[in-house]
């Protein structure tokens, strides 16, 4: 079951939604947001960490582009959100100040307005990292609790994911209480899974 009624969510599936038409997903700024229920930690640290969404592309250190949101665990220490921008002058790196614990619904939203990303975690704000490097894009499509280019199955997402939206605006400048259930398509709606 999903968040509410008899709404439903994807659990332990993962795939990739390819990119059509090519460039559907390139944005100047950038919103990702979605419900998730994380089932269990981390416990393969050489991989750690599980993934939410990915349109990441990396072969080195200077070849690199997109963006992910992971689930971030080292040993030892408690399970964070983590959001990162791909690119080979600077990599942005932002993790969530909030534990992320398992048994338990969270709304995350990161926001990307060209000078700063922001997470918000349940329509609160919690992390805030300065970043205008631009968003360098790939041909990958979007990575549903996989990475968007290859499989390993040490960080597939172990629970449910719902509600996902990608959009081409940074949607929020301040906190915001979650919905549920994205009901509109607007004109800054890149991408839109509801998996009910």
């Amino acid at each position: 079951r999903g968040l509410v009624g008899s709404e439903m969510c994807i659990r332990d599936r993962w795939g990739v939604v390819p990119e059509e038409p090519s460039g559907a997903y390139d944005t100047e700024f950038l919103t990702v947001e979605c419900w998730f229920y994380l089932d269990k930690y981390v416990d393969d640290f050489t991989y750690p960490y599980f993934e939410l969404i990915s349109k990441e592309y990396w072969t080195s250190p200077m070849d690199m582009s997109g963006w992910y949101l992971r689930i971030h665990q080292l040993e030892g220490e408690p399970a964070k959100l983590n959001f990162s921008i791909c690119h080979p002058a600077e990599k942005l790196l932002i993790f969530s100040n909030a534990d992320i614990v398992i048994g338990t619904w969270y709304h995350v939203a990161v926001v990307y307005d060209g000078s700063e990303v922001r997470m918000y975690i349940n329509g609160e704000i919690d992390s805030v990292k300065a970043y205008s490097n631009p968003i360098l894009y790939n041909d990958e499509g979007i990575g549903i609790g996989r990475n968007a280019r290859t499989v390993n199955p040490a960080t597939l997402f172990p629970g449910m994911i719902d509600e996902i939206r990608i959009s081409s605006i940074a949607r929020y400048d301040d906190d915001f209480t979650p919905e549920f259930e994205f009901s509109d398509i607007d004109a800054s709606t890149v991408a839109l899974f509801h998996f009910n």
